[in-house]
């Protein structure tokens, strides 16, 4: 049961993509915080959620971090 779940939850996620040159990632939704990472133009993640012009994004990795939604095209 919790696999067909988790299946389902995966196919609700959206893919997007990154569409700017350079997208600054940070652990939490505030602007404030410092960069952890970037993602270049192409990147592929997932929109975990949506929080204002930010959105909670994961690498096939797993890794995760806050972007600006402007720098997503959701494909």
């Amino acid at each position: 049961g919790a696999l067909v779940a988790g299946r389902a939850a995966m196919r609700r996620t959206p893919a997007a993509v990154v569409v700017a040159p350079a997208a600054p990632v940070r652990e939490g939704p505030e602007r404030a915080l410092k960069p952890a990472f970037e993602l270049h133009e192409g990147t592929a993640v997932k929109v975990l959620e949506a929080r204002g012009d930010l959105a909670r994004i994961q690498l096939d990795n797993g890794l995760a971090g806050w972007v600006a939604s402007s720098d997503l095209e959701v494909l």
